[in-house]
């Protein structure tokens, strides 16, 4: 029922084709997907519901917002292939779905480029980029970001088999990124 509400929400916020099946081969693909403890189908669904608000509070064009939204669909579907480095993979995952799809050139590159835009620590390029940025981390800073915390430490730490000193650094950075924004 979730799905099918999605869905409906989808249609009425975009008459593109292209992006409804994307949102639906991204669900049938990543629904088994059930190893990771934060990086699945409701991270994915996070960030696409996320980069689509942005979108809207920053008023991108329907054909900016459709490849941002892609993109974020895509973004970690990489983690099927590789837990390091999955944003490569997913790049490529999104361009072998969209040439099969027709998608232009040039959109194409854009949805590669805003997928790379989400390996951590890079410096965002330009206002899409940005918000995907934005949109990928949306959940470090949300009431239940705790929790969520927890789950990308257990992912760390059983999956990428890091140790705890290694996962805090980590988070210190990002938290340190994120604050270095807002003070700025």
């Amino acid at each position: 029922q979730i799905k099918s509400i999605r869905i409906t929400a989808m249609k009425k916020f975009s008459d593109s084709p292209l992006l409804i099946k994307a949102y639906r081969d991204i669900l049938r693909i990543l629904r088994p997907v059930k190893h990771y403890s934060y990086h699945n189908i409701g991270h994915t669904l996070d960030v696409f519901w996320r980069a689509r608000e942005l979108a809207r509070l920053e008023k991108i064009n329907d054909e900016e917002t459709v490849d941002l939204l892609i993109a974020a669909l895509f973004h970690d579907v990489g983690f099927i292939k590789a837990y390091n480095g999955n944003e490569i993979f997913s790049a490529e995952i999104a361009r072998a779905w969209l040439e099969k799809e027709g998608h232009p050139e040039a959109r194409i590159i854009r949805v590669e480029e805003l997928i790379l835009a989400t390996v951590p620590f890079t410096t965002p390029k330009n206002l899409l980029e940005k918000i995907i940025q934005d949109a990928d981390l949306d959940n470090f800073w949300r009431d239940d970001c705790f929790a969520k915390m927890r789950l990308v430490e257990e992912e760390l730490r059983t999956i990428a088999g890091l140790d705890t000193k290694t996962i805090y650094e980590i988070f210190w950075k990002i938290f340190h990124e994120f604050l270095s924004v807002i003070f700025i």
